[in-house]
């Protein structure tokens, strides 16, 4: 069944500053503390109209209805996927289907001497096109409380990630990604670096339990486990414990 985690964040950590994941453009790069609150700051309305281009109904001026908001949530979560809107309510095909245009590239496959995990604003990885996990993440994040979701119901969680097929560990890493609190209530896990088969065009991938693993839809052998330790958005940080356990 896996673990129940308070994904709403457990204990509030009083000094969210990090270090090292900004540096001075000069040779010497000296590293810059950070808020990382500041990464989750939404983009204001302009930015959302142009990254989103004709989608209007993520105009965070829109008046809000039930059911709208996972909406936007999962209009978001196709942006970062790569895939196209199907605002007329037919279901999208295996043709409509494209790469994303934000690329996922890890950290080690920057350039000789970049600094190791930089963390990308999120206007700086809409400029690259690409980014690694934080980086995906934290823009998954801004826009979806950019489009007038509450920061709330968003969380950019920083924990541990593991691929296997039951019987060899094919990937472990330290991860990032997106929790979002759906209009039903419960928590639902995005990982912007999934390639597009693994959208839902109607349901969600379940947050509690998501440490069992979540089942690829290529290949039902493998599953995805998060383990979480961390948490924030543009208000606060927390780390992240089951439920009951502090």
């Amino acid at each position: 069944m896996g673990t129940r985690y308070d994904w709403a964040g457990s204990r509030i950590m009083p000094y969210p500053m990090i270090v090292g994941r900004r540096k001075l453009r000069t040779e010497t790069r000296i590293p810059i503390t950070t808020d990382i609150r500041d990464f989750a700051l939404p983009p204001n309305r302009i930015q959302i109209l142009d990254a989103f281009g004709s989608l209007k109904i993520l105009d965070p001026m829109l008046p809000k209805q039930t059911g709208s908001f996972d909406t936007r949530a999962r209009k978001c979560w196709q942006f970062i996927a790569g895939i196209p809107s199907s605002d007329n309510g037919t279901k999208l095909s295996r043709e409509d289907l494209t790469e994303s245009i934000i690329t996922y590239q890890p950290d080690s496959n920057r350039l000789a001497g970049s600094p190791a995990d930089f963390w990308q604003m999120p206007a700086e990885t809409m400029a690259r096109g690409a980014g690694d996990c934080e980086d995906l993440a934290i823009l998954l994040a801004s826009l979806t409380i950019g489009t007038g979701i509450s920061p709330y119901c968003i969380r950019i969680v920083l924990g541990n990630y593991l691929q296997t097929d039951g019987t060899t560990v094919h990937d472990l890493r330290a991860h990032a990604w997106v929790v979002y609190k759906t209009e039903n209530g419960p928590w639902a896990l995005i990982d912007p670096t999934w390639s597009h088969e693994m959208y839902l065009e109607t349901g969600w991938y379940a947050a509690d339990g998501s440490d069992d693993g979540i089942t690829d839809k290529t290949n039902p052998l493998l599953k995805h486990q998060y383990t979480p330790l961390y948490a924030f958005n543009s208000d606060h940080a927390w780390e992240v414990h089951p439920l009951g356990s502090i």
